[in-house]
Order: C-alpha cells, then sequence, then structure tokens
C-alpha cells in the first residue's frame, strides 16, 4: 500500500513546411518541401511507479522526425484549378531514441491521380529500410460510375511484420522500454 504518484509527460510538435508554385498556361505545379518533429519528454517518474491506462502512461522518451517531399500538379479546366496529380516522398527519423534500433527505419511513396473527374487511382508504396524489403504495397483505384453508384478496386501487399501495427504512423510502441 504505497501513497500515489503523480507523473508528467511533456509532448510537443512543429511543422515547417513551404511552398514553391510554378505556373504555366494551364498548370501550376507546387512542390512542398515539409519537417515535422514531435517529442515526447521522459516522464518524471519510473513506469513501475504509476498505474498504466493507455500506451502514452508508458511512453519513456520519443525524439521523432518525419520530413518529405510533396508534388502537386494543378490544371486549369473551366477557370477553376482541379488537383490531377499529388506525390508524396517521405521517411521517419529517429535522431537519439535508444529504444529504436534502426535510425530510419521506412520511405514512404504515396501517389494519387486523377484520370477524371469521377476516376481516381491511389498508390502506397513503403520500403523498410533495415529489413530491404517492401513492407506494404497498396493500389486502390475509386470511380463513380453514376450520380449514385460508386466503386472501388484495391489490390495490396502486406509483408509478414506490417498487419502487427494499426497505426502504421505511429511510433509509441517503438518507444517503449
Amino acid at each position: 500500500d504505497e501513497d500515489p504518484v503523480w507523473t508528467h509527460v511533456q509532448k510537443s510538435s512543429y511543422i515547417f513546411q513551404s511552398d514553391f508554385s510554378k505556373k504555366y498556361s494551364n498548370y501550376t505545379h507546387i512542390l512542398t518541401p515539409f519537417l515535422e518533429h514531435e517529442i515526447v519528454s521522459k516522464p518524471s517518474t519510473e513506469i513501475s511507479k504509476h498505474y498504466i491506462f493507455d500506451s502514452d502512461d508508458t511512453l519513456t522518451y520519443l525524439n521523432l522526425i518525419k520530413f518529405g517531399l510533396r508534388n502537386s500538379l494543378y490544371l486549369k479546366q473551366n477557370d477553376f484549378l482541379n488537383r490531377k496529380i499529388n506525390l508524396s516522398l517521405y521517411a521517419h527519423f529517429f535522431p537519439n531514441n535508444s529504444t529504436i534500433e534502426h535510425k530510419l527505419p521506412q520511405w514512404i511513396t504515396e501517389l494519387d491521380f486523377k484520370q477524371n473527374p469521377r476516376t481516381t487511382h491511389l498508390i502506397k508504396f513503403v520500403w523498410n529500410a533495415p529489413r530491404r524489403y517492401v513492407d506494404f504495397f497498396q493500389y486502390r483505384l475509386l470511380s463513380s460510375l453514376t450520380e449514385k453508384l460508386t466503386a472501388s478496386f484495391e489490390l495490396s501487399h502486406r509483408s509478414p511484420t506490417y498487419w502487427r501495427k494499426a497505426d502504421r504512423s505511429s511510433y509509441y510502441l517503438e518507444a517503449l522500454l
């Protein structure tokens, strides 16, 4: 019967990004380099000395930098700019997390392409750098067949280790003790 112990963890994050654009007669190209930084401090007490209600209560330290490049191509049609192509290339970097072995575990590519106003193609590719294989690949075709009927088709590949995480962008589990 020990006295209750209070603990606190500080979370902070910030985003740096800048758009560079070039206009042509019928389209506009926008290039956006970005950097997102998230830090979760060490808790004020040891994990063994406080109650654990969810995974946030088990964090010891997380320093995550997401960096990449977004490419967008907008086509001018009937005085409106419509995004035809969006290509994002990014990675997660862990500069000084002792519990995360590989500093750059994944490289991610996402592409969405509007074939026409009713049809969109989506592609996502995740390269697992430490294991040197494709962690995830997905192709999706989305189509509005009529005003009231839509259809989609998906083809995907998941590596043996990819299914283990529900949220692929969260690295809290890797930051645990």
